[in-house]
């Protein structure tokens, strides 16, 4: 019963397993890409991140760790070096991709490419679907500009009007067209007058009615004197004639 081991045999003994994964991260990191089948690729994708990890973190038992794994010091160097200037921003893992080739002759093997990434991967741009245009969507966008027509329409605010610099020039340098004259005559000045005020007439036109108001007022108070004065002096003559007659 294999319980808790998560690790594959690779049809090999243990001391053939570790001796083989040893030399392919050693080449892996000296050729940065290495041809090998699946299971063994996944295998030493596991300890090739490890020792990028230790890389990282460049303390002296890491670093010891990394020289005693790989069968190459050179190699070994370069990976810390490389570890400590390309990977310090990248600690979240990525640092070698499996990709998938034509399977092997013979046994028809599933094979792949096992390669070191010393710069992040790129993410493929993912496409965006055109969503298909439905008849009842086109109905719909049709009713809704009928119905409210205002929402599409744009407001146009006028635009301010600049004076040229030809008409700031002019507009001192002209002389005023009208102009009134002190010696004119009364005549002219009583017209422009009465032209230019028209509140004048109207202040004229009820005091003339008013005036002859009061004319018609006092006539008519000399006539009714007349009246009783003629009226006295027929009763004087009256009461005259009856004493003479007594």
């Amino acid at each position: 019963m294999r319980h808790g081991k998560k690790f594959k045999k690779l049809g090999r003994p243990a001391s053939h397993r570790r001796a083989m994964l040893r030399n392919m991260v050693t080449s892996l990191f000296e050729h940065h890409s290495i041809k090998t089948t699946v299971p063994k690729a996944k295998e030493a994708q596991k300890f090739a991140e490890r020792l990028v990890r230790y890389a990282i973190a460049g303390t002296l038992a890491d670093k010891r760790r990394i020289i005693s794994y790989l069968k190459n010091k050179e190699v070994a160097h370069e990976l810390i070096r490389i570890g400590q200037d390309k990977f310090a921003d990248r600690p979240a893992g990525g640092y070698t991709a499996i990709y998938h080739l034509a399977p092997r002759k013979g046994d028809g093997a599933e094979m792949v490419l096992l390669k070191f990434l010393t710069e992040p991967k790129e993410k493929p741009k993912k496409k965006k679907k055109k969503r298909k245009i439905m008849p009842h969507d086109v109905i719909e966008t049709v009713e809704t500009t009928k119905q409210s027509p205002v929402l599409y329409k744009e407001k146009v605010e006028p635009e301010p009007v600049e004076e040229t610099e030809t008409e700031q020039e002019i507009a001192p340098t002209e002389e005023p067209a009208e102009t009134i004259d002190v010696e004119a005559s009364p005549t002219e000045n009583e017209e422009t007058e009465e032209e230019t005020n028209p509140q004048t007439e109207i202040e004229e036109e009820i005091s003339v009615s008013a005036e002859d108001s009061g004319k018609t007022a006092s006539e008519s108070d000399d006539a009714a004197q007349e009246s009783a004065d003629a009226e006295k002096d027929e009763e004087v003559s009256d009461e005259k004639k009856a004493d003479e007659e007594n």
